[in-house]
């Protein structure tokens, strides 16, 4: 018998990704071709469980995961999380059925297959057990049981994301439920359980509706980095969060308009006070949890200047390097002038401002965090 090192009770998220349809799948199709297509899309849901997610062990078609309180993207990150996961699983599944010249019926059936989630926040232990972490306790059991819901009976959704009330609340998503449907389950052993659901469809359509090409600029007058040693999902959270954004762009305080049920999308507005000037930031390009594009309106004489400023993420051995950079400005004669001879001598400051927004985050996600991580 395997001895197991358990640490004290903790706080924090816990999550199943679990493959839909594959039980009919499994007994329609050949068992060397099924158990192939299975392990490829397991192996994708395991690369996509990173820091600040853990993986848990797999448990047959679905990989259990978790994250300690105060480590997980919350609000709109935590949903777009969740969103580029399916979106790789069903880029994937696509992939598979364009690119097989098999004729079996595994090959054909592959659509049948798609993703839900169940999401919940509580307390848990956590039993390290033969290198592998295993975590025990009443939530672990609740959101392995309200694993099988009537979600899609009730809704007709494949692909779903199910998120307690706990979770709902825990995550900062109180705000965002504009665009999912309220939800009761009852169970004879656990009782009633209460949350939200998310219909995965329209990320695949919004996803498929991105001008990638517009993703980096041309030309720049301006550019800096800074890296922060947290993941990627971590510090998009802070950039996009205005609490935390006007650190990096020097501004007093920041709100956002034209947000869409409650989340920052491209046409949403962020208000940048300086004093007495605001200047108005709209986005205009959205590809989380990498790059934002923004459109700045300069208070500047001669007309309206504006300048796209492009916020690139990229993962390092040790974080995730933050770069921002400043493109040509468009407008008046005179407006571009100013801003190309103004902006590049401004270099030092923007840096300083990137360094300010580092440490900002790095300090703050310190003192949320537990102290064991």
């Amino acid at each position: 018998m395997s001895r197991g090192t358990a640490h004290g009770a903790r706080h924090g998220v816990v999550m199943i990704a679990d493959i839909t349809g594959y039980t009919v799948y499994l007994r329609d199709s050949e068992l060397a071709h099924a158990q192939q297509t299975l392990g490829a899309l397991l192996e994708l849901l395991v690369t996509r469980t990173r820091p600040p997610l853990v993986l848990s062990k797999i448990e047959g078609d679905a990989v259990f995961s978790y994250a300690l309180d105060g480590t997980v993207p919350r609000g709109q990150s935590f949903l777009e999380m969740i969103e580029t996961t399916y979106v790789e699983f069903r880029t994937a599944l696509e992939q598979m059925a364009v690119n097989t010249t098999c004729s079996c019926n595994a090959c054909a059936n592959i659509a049948g297959l798609d993703l839900k989630f169940v999401v919940h926040v509580g307390d848990f232990v956590v039993m390290a057990i033969a290198g592998n972490a295993e975590l025990q306790g009443a939530d672990v059991t609740l959101v392995h049981r309200i694993l099988k819901n009537t979600v899609t009976p009730t809704t007709g959704w494949r692909a779903y994301v199910l998120y307690t009330e706990s979770a709902v609340a825990e995550l900062g998503l109180e705000d965002l439920t504009g665009s999912m449907s309220e939800h009761v389950e009852r169970y004879d052993d656990i009782g009633t359980v209460r949350g939200w659901v998310q219909d995965l469809a329209p990320a695949i359509a919004a996803h498929r509706a991105l001008d990638r090409g517009a993703a980096d600029p041309a030309t720049s007058i301006l550019e800096v980095s800074t890296e922060i040693p947290l993941p990627c999902e971590v510090v998009w959270g802070y950039l996009i969060d205005p609490e935390h954004r006007r650190v990096l762009i020097g501004s007093d305080r920041q709100e956002v308009r034209k947000s869409h049920n409650g989340r920052i999308v491209e046409g949403s507005v962020y208000e940048c006070y300086h004093g007495d000037r605001v200047i108005p930031q709209l986005v205009i390009g959205w590809f989380p949890p990498e790059r934002m594009i923004t459109r700045d309106l300069l208070p500047l004489p001669g007309g309206s200047t504006f300048l796209n400023g492009y916020y690139r993420l990229s993962p390092t051995g040790a974080g995730t390097r933050v770069t921002q950079t400043m493109a040509e400005p468009s407008g008046p004669w005179y407006g571009r002038l100013l801003t190309r001879l103004v902006i590049p001598r401004m270099q030092r400051q923007f840096q300083r401002d990137i360094d300010g927004f580092r440490d900002h985050v790095v300090a703050d996600y310190q003192r949320a965090a537990p102290p064991s991580v």
